[in-house]
């Protein structure tokens, strides 16, 4: 009963997309920090006193954790939050390190949060229970969704529905096609299976609406990388009489014609009518976004080189939340002729976690992703659920390129 008791409270963090709070400086952020916070803490307390008091549960619960303890993805996360904890412990500034703030809901005691919910829902969810909260997850993409095709044909440029943001909505997009994968390629019920179909179809026209270059980019990318997997893998397989892999490489080469016909001719009229690929066009090019971006990313470097700032800063970084210090520090002032709002992250996940993190941070976050892609890639199948955990990682690995997580 307890462990139910557990399973619903986790799955109510499914709400937290939805959740708006008007009364606060920042309204589609910091409700959802305090919600998921609030229903993270009376989880682990439901936990605690069940671990305490019920045998059955303590054996089941100790049994799972010494399996986890043993997977490397598991020791790569352990390692991460050591460093996570170090940096904090060195950060220039601690006080932010340690607390965050709620626009972010990071630092310390955010990342000790989040770490909680995915320790709990590892040793409380069983499998059925986690094809449940991607099957609620659904209906709340399908929530988000409707809102945000009324506000974009009612005439808002790129709305980001109850998310807030459109680059944050678009991320959420790219769990949401994950999601209708994996129930796709399970569940038998039929409403399931077409209502999966329907948000993954949808999923892509409300992700180019966003007009998110990163999610964009991650979804042509994530595609090349099926096509290649069916053709490193496709030999023998056929459908209606069709090789799989000759249908690859042919979408393969469609694909290749397609990007450079882009390329050859991103500043045509009719790109720009194309919600999205509009500002996918102008990556590198000289917009106002990719110049900040470029600016970001050399006072990222030079805030960890350590002829300027020593070898700590580069083993361990500048601390949580301290990214807005090291940007200040080695601010470009031709920056100011394109942007004028002060950087808080390097709107690039990797940069954000070399500055505050260092080297040894950002080498066991890499990890944790070196360890997704080997489980993927030893997969021997070429099912549906194998393409879906290689569409997300490549989609979403790519997503992190041009912002900060979420």
């Amino acid at each position: 009963m307890m462990k139910n008791l557990i399973k619903i409270i986790l799955s109510s963090l499914i709400l937290v997309p939805l959740i708006r709070d008007a009364t606060v400086f920042f309204p589609d952020s910091a409700g959802k920090i305090f919600f998921a916070r609030a229903v993270i803490f009376l989880a682990s307390l439901v936990f605690l006193a069940s671990f305490m008091f019920l045998k059955k549960f303590r054996q089941e619960v100790v049994y799972r954790a010494s399996i986890l303890l043993k997977h490397p993805l598991v020791l790569s996360l352990l390692v991460f939050i050591f460093v996570f904890g170090l940096s904090t412990f060195f950060a220039v500034e601690t006080y932010t390190a340690f607390w965050g703030d709620v626009q972010r809901g990071e630092g310390l005691v955010g990342i000790i949060f989040f770490f909680t919910c995915f320790v709990l829902s590892a040793l409380i969810f069983d499998k059925k229970d986690w094809l449940w909260f991607l099957k609620l997850s659904l209906v709340i993409t399908f929530i988000l969704l409707c809102k945000q095709f009324f506000d974009f044909f009612g005439g808002v440029e790129r709305p980001g529905s109850f998310v807030g943001s459109p680059t944050f909505l678009a991320g959420y997009l790219l769990f949401s096609m994950f999601s209708s994968m994996i129930i796709f390629g399970t569940e038998e019920n039929k409403f399931w299976k077409y209502f999966s179909i329907v948000i993954f179809l949808f999923s892509i026209p409300a992700i180019f609406i966003t007009e998110t270059r990163g999610a964009i980019l991650g979804l042509f990318l994530s595609l090349i990388g099926v096509l290649v997997l069916f053709t490193i893998k496709g030999e023998g397989m056929f459908y209606k009489n069709f090789s799989l892999r000759k249908i690859s490489i042919t979408l393969l080469c469609l694909v290749g014609v397609f990007l450079i016909i882009l390329l050859g001719t991103k500043n045509s009229e009719f790109w720009q009518r194309v919600p999205g690929l509009a500002r996918v066009a102008t990556i590198g090019s000289e917009d106002i976004s990719t110049r900040t971006r470029l600016f970001s990313i050399k006072s990222s470097l030079e805030s960890v080189n350590p002829k300027q700032e020593g070898f700590k800063k580069l083993a361990i970084g500048w601390g949580p939340n301290n990214y807005i210090l090291a940007f200040g520090k080695y601010y470009n002032l031709e920056q100011y002729k394109y942007e004028v709002e002060w950087f808080d992250r390097a709107h690039n996940k990797f940069l954000d976690v070399l500055v505050m993190n260092g080297v040894l941070g950002l080498l066991a976050y890499l990890s944790v992703w070196f360890f997704y892609f080997k489980y993927v890639f030893r997969r021997n199948d070429l099912s549906i659920i194998t393409v879906g955990f290689l569409l997300y990682g490549i989609s979403f690995f790519t997503h992190l390129f041009f912002v900060f997580d979420n």
